[in-house]
């Protein structure tokens, strides 16, 4: 706990972190956990569940009475609630503690999601950024080597404008990449409550390794998505709630001892008893209305069943897709790719290809390692969504 304070301090002041202070995923999860405000409200509010639940099973305190008038007396009385009646009203503390407690779990899985995408969004932004870096020095090298190869003259000319427009449409690019890591930064700090444009080093790759995920095992894990669970733990609270209300209107006993003494020398022990008479008032309009929310719940508990149920399945396809991709340009998709660039290279110094056919090659080659990243993010988006509708990291 110490440690995480004081990394979440360092990120308060906005200093710019060094290098070797460059955060993994697992360090932005932490520091986002310990500073967040929507799920340290979450987290309090469980707590106040909890307490209420505990406060709730308490008995009401005695009431010590004294009377003097022509005659001086002193009652004792203590209200007891039917057992039936008392189970019910701590049932609905200890269901609306289990909500409160599953709403904060669905807040943390949120906001672990949260942090996943906005990370492999800086990454794809950064490698992305890398890519085309590495294609304008190439450009550059091709533009000085045009003016090499050609004569002054109309066919020169065109190469020239025809390789500067290229070396454009990758400086273009490279501005949106540029704008692209700004808002995943943005992102991140603002999760860390941070100024947006704090600077912020991460630590990481897009290539990792992936779980193997079928529609059978998601189903089997979807009966704990946090908003699954809360849905049905405020079902569990409104029927709860309508228990206690149907038994709201029986009447709470008073009852305790009592001594008086009169004006002379005689004296009185007694035991008094109090029954509220329920004759006009049963609390029907609370049953009815209680009634009418739990079936509410009711509903909306199996609506979010079936979202769930649509989520997982269109997200799982969006990741078998992108897997899918990915282990294409794993098989060799990506290898071809290189060879052929250099190929390309080579003939082009030979003069056995022109400069068209060249960029071709080159835009070529730049787009299978673009699709690639592209496709392992994808991966990581969609993996980041299944977990945060189930609640819980995958293997």
């Amino acid at each position: 706990m110490g440690r995480a304070l004081v990394l979440a301090a360092a990120l308060f002041t906005a200093a710019p972190l060094r290098a070797e202070e460059a955060l993994t995923l697992a360090q932005l999860s932490e520091l986002v956990e310990a500073v967040n405000p929507a799920l340290k409200a979450a987290e309090q509010q469980a707590r106040a569940a909890d307490a209420t639940a505990s406060q709730a099973a308490l008995y009401p305190n005695p009431t010590l009475t004294y009377d003097y008038a022509v005659e001086k007396t002193v009652g004792l009385s203590q209200d007891f609630e039917l057992p039936g009646k008392r189970h019910s009203r701590l049932e609905t503390g200890h269901r609306e503690a289990d909500l409160s407690r599953a709403k904060y779990a669905q807040v943390r899985a949120d906001l672990k999601a949260d942090v996943e995408e906005a990370y492999y969004q800086l990454l794809l932004a950064r490698q992305r950024a890398d890519l085309l870096k590495r294609q304008a020095q190439t450009l550059s090298k091709m533009q000085a080597q045009v003016g090499q190869r050609y004569q002054p003259g109309l066919k020169n000319s065109v190469d020239t404008v025809r390789i500067d427009l290229e070396a454009a449409g990758v400086q273009k690019a490279s501005r949106q990449a540029a704008a692209e890591e700004e808002i995943a930064i943005a992102a991140l700090n603002t999760l860390l409550l941070r100024p947006a444009t704090a600077s912020l080093e991460i630590q990481g790759s897009l290539e990792t390794s992936f779980p193997q995920l079928t529609l059978e095992r998601l189903q089997d894990a979807a009966g704990q998505s946090p908003a699954l669970v809360s849905a049905q733990k405020a079902m569990d609270l409104k029927s709860a709630e309508l228990s206690f209300a149907r038994k709201a209107w029986l009447p709470d006993i008073k009852a305790g001892p009592n001594y008086s003494r009169g004006s002379g020398d005689e004296r009185l022990i007694g035991f008094n008893v109090g029954v509220p008479l329920p004759l006009w008032n049963r609390n029907q309009r609370a049953v009815a209305a209680s009634q009418s929310s739990r079936d509410a719940a009711q509903f909306e508990a199996s609506g979010v069943q079936a979202i769930v149920a649509q989520d997982l399945h269109r997200q799982l396809r969006a990741y078998q897709a992108a897997q899918e991709q990915v282990r294409t340009f794993q098989a060799g998709l990506l290898d071809q790719a290189a060879q052929v660039m250099v190929q390309a290279q080579s003939a082009y110094k030979q003069g056995l290809i022109n400069l068209t056919d060249f960029l071709d090659v080159l835009r070529t080659s730049l787009q299978a390692k673009d699709d690639y990243a592209q496709a392992l993010w994808e991966s990581h988006r969609s993996l980041a969504e299944i977990e945060r509708r189930l609640g819980r990291p995958l293997e």
